[in-house]
């Protein structure tokens, strides 16, 4: 009870469970394979001495090689001390060079009737001295078994019903190609390719897999808009460097739903500076006592974008008891305060349009690259973080945008429409957006403006100073959380991805109280820092309100057992090619790959959202093992086959020399690998991977 009391303090259950399910997983994968070896050697009369998930080698100081063993008839049965695989040892049959020709020896049997000095016969339960398709059958077992487990897997979880996160659109980044395709907040991917299959229960995770491999430097997907209307689109991925995930992307994020996020150690959120409560569903808005019913996430966020500064109340959907689904529900109204934006007082200079969307009203007002926003109006623009704000009374109706073009400023006539996305940047280097308008503009790194009485206006910061470096400092009582998000954003280096200021913006609405911003700057090929607080703004609030909400999910069931069959061999044969494809793009994949520590996380991870979603990660780890293993590499079931072919077209085993030295070869390559996996695993512990 006392050893029980203390983990139960240190760790949650909860997360014990998930931790030894997903392990669990992860070793009956293992497991299985090895089965399938194990099971057709024994039918093809082969010894088998050993059968282990996870290694078993020597170990110093007297450290068992294994954490359990027992030996039932002429084979032992185990769990290797360490956990990177499995194995089978049969008679005659050893992986490692230097003990190959002791087991060779160890099966030659001396013949009674011998033609000469020497001959012998090999033991006849030895696997050397098995016909070449039995050996060819032993080998391809473990491979075989992990197919057909994958898509049991898979069929189990489709049955069950396997939750996913839909293709749907929640929102563009300003200026890729997903933003300059025009593609609006609700809009869902529902085919690739005009030879593909159409697909209504297309994931976010096929698109993302798509993107990523893509060999094209166009894909065509079939969008479907909210209203069901569908069209092509074209669009280019882009790996940008400055991204902290160093990805192809064409710059699409996921649909949210319209129940409140619980956004723990979040003090900006709305969730915990309101009556709001985690899984409140929203039904209406009550905009200025007007009721505004809603049913999607989109629909929520162009009201409050309509409507940044008027009173808004929530109308709630709440269970009286979060942990049954089945408790009486009731209706609640929650008021969402006015949020003002947090800032320094910096205002910086407005750069170039860099990009028009498609269909945009800027489009058919004639803007175009290299045109500068000057005024809208007749008012200048005082700031180019509030274009949106400056149009807000123009909606629907005419306005006038006067915009500096070549060396001449030239009135442009435009009917701003209303926007449904934020349009900030979510990386460095990547440029603003006026929805209103449909561009993607640049903001400078160079400062416009300083608002008096602000912490920039007392750290001395001038207009015309140059920032070249911001960084953002937690307060001393931040808890591990905070400064490990903060981390992950790192140094903002304006030298080396310059326009980040609409960038470091975004961040500070959305930052715990009391982070403050390190601002260094030139000033006549001088540089300076300072340490400012983030203050509430008197001219900007933040539209959103802090209102953050729970990703968008849906659930595939199979109607029938035929179907779950059907999807379980669809999810096999992708994760088959995801290896395929990952390896033949090795070079430009090769950063993301991770070991056995990072596995054991995403499966944790995956046990905790359920038995299906766990299944369905057991399919794609059953079909990469299966590739991974029949690569033609010695030491690897697809190394074992070459050799095996070899022998079978030429009638004798490969030269032992040959065999030999391509073993340790691939031996090495396979322990290069593994150091190398288990390397990025530590990194991203450490910290180290975050840019």
């Amino acid at each position: 009870m006392g050893m029980y009391l203390i983990a139960e303090s240190l760790i949650p259950f909860e997360t014990i469970w998930y931790i030894g399910a997903g392990l669990l997983g992860l070793g009956f994968v293992i497991f299985v394979h090895e089965l399938g070896h194990f099971i057709v050697a024994k039918a093809c009369g082969v010894k088998c001495e050993k059968f282990y998930v996870g290694f078993d080698p020597p170990m110093p100081y007297g450290i068992p090689s294994a954490l359990f063993k027992y030996q039932w008839g002429e084979t032992e049965y185990g769990l290797g001390i360490v956990p990177l695989g499995g194995y089978v040892k049969m008679l005659g049959q050893h992986d490692n060079p230097s003990e190959a020709a002791a087991e060779a020896e160890r099966i030659r049997i001396a013949k009674e009737n011998p033609d000469g000095d020497g001959d012998f016969d090999l033991d006849p339960r030895s696997y050397p001295a098995k016909s070449v398709p039995q050996r060819m059958a032993i080998i391809s077992a473990g491979v075989v078994m992990n197919l057909i487990f994958a898509v049991i897997f898979s069929a189990f979880a489709y049955n069950m019903g396997v939750e996913y996160t839909p293709a749907k659109v929640g929102g563009t980044v300003p200026g890729d190609s997903a933003w300059r395709a025009g593609l609006q907040p609700g809009d869902q991917f529902v085919q690739l390719d005009k030879e593909g299959r159409y697909d209504t229960q297309f994931r976010f995770r096929d698109l993302r897999y798509n993107v990523l491999t893509a060999e094209k430097d166009e894909l065509q997907f079939l969008i479907r808009s909210q209203d069901g209307q569908e069209a092509w689109k074209s669009f280019r991925p882009k790996e940008h460097k400055a991204s902290k995930v160093g990805i192809p992307t064409i710059g699409v994020t996921s649909m949210s739903d319209v129940t409140v996020h619980k956004a723990e150690n979040e003090d900006w959120a709305a969730v915990n500076t309101t009556e709001l409560e985690p899984e409140d569903r929203i039904l209406a808005l009550m905009v200025d006592g007007e009721r505004v019913k809603v049913a999607s996430s989109p629909e929520i966020r162009s009201q409050l974008f309509l409507h940044p500064t008027s009173e808004i109340q929530l109308e709630v959907e709440r269970l009286e008891d979060p942990e049954d689904d089945e408790s009486a529900k009731s209706n609640h109204l929650v008021n969402l305060p006015v949020v003002p934006s947090r800032t320094v007082g910096l205002v910086m200079e407005m750069g170039p349009v860099v990009a028009v969307q498609t269909g945009s009203p800027a489009e058919q007002a004639g803007i175009k690259d290299g045109d500068r926003l000057r005024k809208v109006n007749g008012v200048e623009i005082d700031d180019p973080l509030m274009v949106d704000d400056l149009l807000l009374e123009s909606i629907g109706n005419s306005a006038t945008l006067t915009v500096r073009r070549g060396d001449a400023d030239v009135d442009v006539t435009v009917t701003p429409r209303p926007r449904r996305i934020l349009g900030a940047p979510t990386r460095q280097g990547a440029p603003s957006s006026a929805e209103t308008l449909g561009i993607a503009y640049e903001v400078l790194d160079s400062v416009a403006k300083v608002v008096s009485g602000s912490p920039a206006d007392k750290a001395g910061i001038q207009p015309g100073d140059v920032v070249t470096l911001v960084e953002f400092i937690p307060p001393k009582d931040a808890d591990k959380e905070v400064k490990e998000n903060l981390a992950r954003i790192g140094e903002l280096d304006f030298t080396k991805y310059s326009k980040a200021w609409a960038l470091v913006d975004n961040y500070a609405q959305n930052l715990p109280t009391g982070v403050a911003v390190s601002v260094t700057y030139e000033r006549d090929g001088e540089f300076s820092k300072a340490t400012m607080p983030l203050v509430d703004s008197s001219a900007r609030v933040e539209p959103e309100r802090g209102l953050v909400l729970n990703g968008l999910t849906d659930v595939r069931n199979a109607a029938s057992f035929t179907e779950a069959v059907q999807l379980g061999i669809r999810e096999t044969y992708e994760g088959m090619q995801q290896v395929f494809v990952t390896l033949m793009q090795f070079s430009r994949h090769a950063k993301h790959v991770r070991g056995p520590i990072t596995m054991g996380r995403v499966a944790a991870a995956e046990a905790s959202l359920g038995m299906p979603r766990l299944l369905v990660f057991l399919t794609l780890l059953s079909a990469n093992l299966a590739v991974l293993n029949f690569l033609p590499i010695p030491v690897l079931d697809g190394g074992h086959m070459m050799f095996l072919l070899y022998e079978g077209v030429f009638g004798k085993p490969i030269p032992e020399r040959v065999a030999m030295t391509a073993t340790m070869v691939g031996l090495c390559f396979i322990l290069g690998l593994m150091a190398y996996a288990l390397g990025m695993d530590v990194f991203d512990l450490s910290g180290m991977s975050r840019g």
